[in-house]
């Protein structure tokens, strides 16, 4: 907690005093987040530190106007003079970190990264997941994953699936944004034409729709680094997190159990078959 307040102080004070620019006209990768409720007062924390390492070409805020009906605040404001862009969108709750940047461009020549508003993020984050998609452009990069359990041809409850902890793509893994997810242009395109589904399905689980529109589609997954991201919370900003809905009281389930359907489980278990019978054969 105390490194959390630290981080806190260094970033606001960033805030308060940097001229830099957050934004690289020549970077070759564009990052996107959204926000909402009080947690608007400290988003400028994330974008902060996320963007202290290499820069993205744009960085791009979605609001809508439930999530933030009057003027910015200040520390927003003091970001958009150094490349911060904010735009209002439609009110589709944790989707509106990706789903305006697939409306507003008709075609994808850059990967997009997003990231979540409520934790601190290293230096290297980008670096990392940018880094990763140029030796493999073909799959989704993540920082933190987590392993999808299946019994049979159902799945097991989401909070029993451990976080990943292997470098290797696989349908097996389930990214998550808090570490920052990296999307090639070729998903981006395919997310887009899939459509609004998500309305109906899981409107709280972006998490759940673009892990299921990978497995599907063919893109597998992988987690940069063998140990999952482990980011310091911001200070205030769990109050209103998803996560108590989505995970503690079963929310994820419901989605998950609306969105993957038995194609989709049976990639994912014909993949762990041939999983457990190359290792077995390694073993012999």
């Amino acid at each position: 907690m105390v490194k959390s307040y630290l981080l806190y102080l260094r970033y606001a004070l960033k805030n308060w005093l940097s001229k830099e620019k957050l934004v690289d006209e020549s970077s070759a990768f564009d990052v996107s987040l959204t926000s909402h409720g009080d947690r608007v007062n400290r988003v400028h924390l994330a974008i902060e530190s996320a963007c202290s390492g290499i820069k993205p070409r744009r960085v791009i805020l979605f609001l809508s106007r439930e999530d933030w009906p009057g003027r910015l605040p200040k520390s927003l404001t003091r970001l958009c003079h150094r490349g911060l862009e904010v735009i209002t969108c439609e009110n589709d709750g944790p989707h509106k970190k990706l789903q305006p940047y697939l409306q507003m461009n008709a075609s994808f020549v850059r990967p997009l990264i997003t990231i979540d508003d409520d934790v601190f993020y290293e230096h290297l984050a980008f670096k990392h997941l940018f880094d990763a998609w140029l030796s493999d452009k073909a799959v989704i990069h993540c920082l933190r994953a987590r392993s999808v359990l299946t019994n049979g041809d159902a799945l097991m409850p989401y909070i029993a699936w451990p976080l990943c902890n292997s470098s290797a793509p696989s349908h097996l893994n389930f990214s998550t944004g808090v570490g920052g997810v990296l999307y090639p242009p070729d998903f981006l395109l395919l997310l887009k034409r899939v459509g609004l589904g998500y309305r109906a399905t899981c409107p709280d689980a972006d998490d759940v729709w673009v892990n299921a529109c990978a497995v599907r589609s063919g893109f597998r997954v992988r987690q940069v680094l063998n140990v999952p991201s482990r980011r310091p919370d911001i200070p205030g900003s769990r109050g209103t997190a998803l996560f108590k809905k989505n995970i503690r009281l079963g929310g994820n389930d419901a989605q998950l159990a609306r969105v993957y359907d038995k194609y989709i489980i049976s990639r994912m278990t014909d993949e762990f078959s041939r999983r457990f019978n190359i290792d077995e054969m390694l073993s012999n």
